[in-house]
């Protein structure tokens, strides 16, 4: 079983927490992903763009940023924790732009890339092999 823990930095949030949670815990089923650990952070564009210029050395804010965690590091209940997502909530204006930003953190995680245009004809393919499951599920 999976564990994501989502976590609104910003004020009134709370209702974003539940949506956001169960799309990643869809994706990493979409994935075949099992025992695994995520933390996400919903997050203002000012913060994100404070973490892009820290970070990545781009002094303009970011829809979604992902870290991942060494590969060594285990929970407490032998989960493997992936890393942790910080999400611009304010750029999320529905449910087809939070599959795209969240499915597209996730898949970093995963050693995805979009550095080389091989990277990136591989992580597009994937990204609308995901998002396309979500989109047409029931949930």
């Amino acid at each position: 079983m999976n564990r994501v823990l989502v976590t609104a930095l910003i004020k009134g949030q709370g209702r974003a927490e539940l949506k956001v949670k169960k799309l990643a815990l869809q994706v990493l089923k979409i994935l075949q992903k099992k025992a695994v650990s995520l933390e996400i952070f919903l997050v203002s564009s000012q913060k994100l763009k404070h973490f892009n210029k820290e970070y990545r050395k781009k002094n303009k804010p970011a829809n979604v940023l992902s870290f991942k965690e060494p590969r060594e590091f285990l929970y407490p209940d032998h989960k493997k924790r992936i890393g942790e997502i910080f999400l611009n909530i304010s750029a999320v204006s529905d449910r087809e732009r939070l599959a795209l930003f969240l499915v597209h953190g996730i898949l970093h995680l995963f050693g995805y890339e979009h550095k080389t245009k091989s990277g990136r004809i591989r992580m597009e393919k994937k990204e609308r092999q995901v998002r396309y499951k979500i989109l047409n599920s029931n949930s």
